[in-house]
């Protein structure tokens, strides 16, 4: 694995990571209450937790690069990026789900639908309060 894919690999790691504390310090003070809102935070923290999780280790297992569902990457992209082949480990979770002219894995669609429930969440108790 050369110096770039490892510093990727790390960076991954380092920003699941840091996600996952984040929200540790953070859900605690969210999640105190036991209503509708509390509920829907406690679903989109672990909906987060959980794509994170995904992209970290398509991320590790693939040697430091995102599989994506494309022939050829072009340019600096391909620093992060490779085609998916037959060697590609776990290539479902890569990015292989097309969204119009974009590209994005399963777990990138759980990380933008908990940050869209926490966004409804908060709103919401903003207007029950």
């Amino acid at each position: 694995m050369n110096r770039q894919r490892l510093a990727n690999a790390g960076w991954q790691a380092f920003r699941a990571l840091l996600a996952l504390m984040t929200s540790l310090c953070v859900a605690p003070q969210l999640m105190k209450s036991n209503d509708v809102t509390g509920w829907v935070l406690r679903a989109a923290f672990g909906l987060m937790l959980l794509g994170g999780l995904a992209n970290v280790l398509v991320v590790i297992l693939n040697r430091g690069v995102m599989p994506v569902k494309l022939k050829v990457i072009e340019g600096r992209k391909r620093l992060n990026y490779e085609p998916i082949h037959s060697g590609t480990r776990l290539w479902f979770l890569g990015d292989c789900i097309r969204l119009g002219a974009y590209f994005v894995s399963p777990g990138d669609l759980l990380l933008y639908f908990g940050i869209a429930m926490t966004l409804v969440s908060v709103v919401l108790r903003r207007l029950l309060l």
